[in-house]
């Protein structure tokens, strides 16, 4: 079985009033005809994502402050946001995120993960990360 190919897509800026779509559904198995009716050994694509508020003052190198993108609530204990993981998409709604840059990351698995002639491991779990920037819209 061949890797996933993982096709994530999310805007690179938007404002506090706007709501942001983070969109992982056209990522791709070349080895499943019919990802969206998976049949043995394949199961649908399973997607989980997560944010980092990767701001930073412009002073030092480092994010400040380092923290979660928005109400701890709205994650559960991995940190990862809570929606059904088959959904493929996470939309917040207009002004979840303050202004700042958020580093998205969504994982996406893929069942077969091992041979099952073999047993080896297959390259079957893909994680892409996409830059948002929530710009002040009084700057």
């Amino acid at each position: 079985y061949g890797s996933l190919i993982p096709k994530v897509e999310a805007p690179r800026q938007i404002v506090p009033a706007e709501e942001l779509i983070i969109d992982a559904r056209k990522s791709l198995d070349p080895d499943d005809p019919n990802p969206s009716k998976a049949l043995y050994p394949f199961s649908p694509f399973m997607y989980f994502f997560a944010c980092v508020n990767v701001t930073t003052d412009r002073q030092t190198p480092e994010p400040a402050p380092y923290t979660d993108c928005w109400d701890p609530d709205a994650v559960n204990d991995d940190g990862f946001l809570a929606p059904d993981p088959s959904q493929g998409f996470i939309k917040l709604p207009a002004n979840t995120l303050k202004p700042g840059s958020y580093l998205f990351t969504v994982s996406i698995d893929k069942e077969p993960f091992f041979s099952p002639i073999t047993g080896a491991q297959l390259d079957r779990q893909k994680e892409v990360s996409k830059l948002v920037i929530v710009k002040d819209p009084n700057l």
